[in-house]
């Protein structure tokens, strides 16, 4: 049976390999990234979505068009340059991102009155979501110990109706 996966920052490294892991079972996988791949398996639909300017209603929009789905990941990455400006923006993608996510999967579910899509969601954070090492500044510490918090906070609010986890790989060599 074909499942309906949604993989966020689905175009590099981590995430790159998590779909195509995804659609060489016959699955049907959504990437979102900012830019598109080449060659991409028959099963992938690419999404181009500013995540730093996304809202709840275009990700309600993403799920209600989709019927839901069976898999999430959230493997986007953004590492600023320097300055507040650019942590502002971190916190926008790597943040902001999954909670209007969350709120609209909440808000899509609440709609239907019935759940038949039970929905997994994997955040892929960081060892410093909890513990600190002096090869990061303060802004990505910040922003990975938000992540956790996030999936605490929605893990609450689940209601049976999703599970949402975040796994802290200890490091990955891009292809």
């Amino acid at each position: 049976m074909k499942k309906n996966f949604l993989v966020v920052g689905g175009t590099n490294g981590l995430g790159l390999a998590i779909s195509d892991k995804l659609s060489f079972d016959n699955n049907i996988v959504t990437l979102i990234g900012r830019k598109n791949k080449k060659n991409l398996n028959i099963n992938t639909n690419f999404l181009s979505l500013d995540l730093e300017n996304s809202s709840r209603e275009e990700f309600l929009n993403l799920i209600g068009d989709s019927n839901g789905f069976d898999g999430v990941c959230f493997a986007q990455r953004y590492r600023p340059e320097d300055g507040i400006d650019d942590y502002i923006k971190e916190v926008k993608i790597m943040i902001k991102s999954i909670a209007f996510f969350m709120e609209a999967l909440i808000e899509y579910n609440i709609s239907r009155n019935e759940i038949t899509n039970f929905t997994k969601i994997i955040v892929v954070g960081s060892s410093y979501s909890s513990r600190v090492g002096k090869d990061q500044g303060w802004e990505y510490h910040t922003v990975k110990a938000a992540q956790l918090s996030l999936v605490k906070y929605f893990s609450v609010k689940s209601e049976g109706n999703y599970s949402i986890n975040l796994i802290s790989p200890a490091t990955f060599i891009k292809r």
